[in-house]
């Protein structure tokens, strides 16, 4: 699927079914159990997956990277700030300046970490 004024998923539908879902997994996560979380956590992923490479999905990781972030979850952070990277790189190039925020969001959440060779 792509992003775009006629698609029928907007973007807050996307992030309203990320949301559920999480808000599902840390539901069965604290009530201990561990196969419905796998599950749930396996079809949101799966979902996100399935949609084109697009800059709605690259605005979608760019949320959920920061997101992950604030709140102390780096290397997650990192990874789908990474995802946002490459979509990015792939529909816009590398002289878009979507892609150069991207690169740059990325390069501070590695330095925080005190990945500086990333950086």
């Amino acid at each position: 699927m792509s992003w775009g004024q006629s698609d029928t998923l907007s973007y807050d539908s996307i992030m309203g079914y990320y949301k559920s879902k999480t808000n599902m997994i840390e539901f069965y996560q604290m009530a201990g159990n561990s196969d419905k979380v796998s599950l749930l956590t396996k079809e949101r992923n799966n979902f996100i997956d399935a949609l084109d490479d697009s800059y709605g999905k690259g605005f979608f990781y760019l949320v959920l990277s920061k997101t992950l972030y604030d709140s102390g979850n780096y290397q997650s952070a990192i990874t789908n700030c990474s995802k946002e990277v490459d979509i990015y790189r792939k529909i816009l190039g590398e002289k878009h300046s979507e892609y150069s925020r991207a690169l740059n969001n990325l390069a501070g959440y590695y330095s925080y970490v005190g990945n500086y060779s990333e950086a």
